[in-house]
């Protein structure tokens, strides 16, 4: 599976994996890592998943995983 994992100056990270056109933006609220569906920034940093943040590894993983086995249907309403 190829990820590609971008971090942004404020802490956020940006999760895009080649057979999707989303991205999720992961960030943190209340101590825990959430995610929300977001356009990637310009200029952003690539970072490999072992630069993540502890917790957040594992998320980003399990994340990737639904995004490449459901591809553009993750991204309709129902989803």
């Amino acid at each position: 599976m190829q990820l590609a994992i971008y971090r942004d100056a404020s802490g956020q990270y940006y999760l895009r994996v080649p057979r999707s056109s989303g991205v999720l933006r992961w960030y943190l609220h209340e101590g825990c890592w959430t995610s929300a569906s977001a356009s990637l920034p310009a200029g952003l940093a690539e970072v490999d998943v072992g630069q993540l943040p502890p917790g957040l590894g594992e998320e980003v993983l399990a994340a990737a995983a639904r995004m490449e086995a459901l591809g553009e249907q993750l991204w309709s309403e129902r989803n």
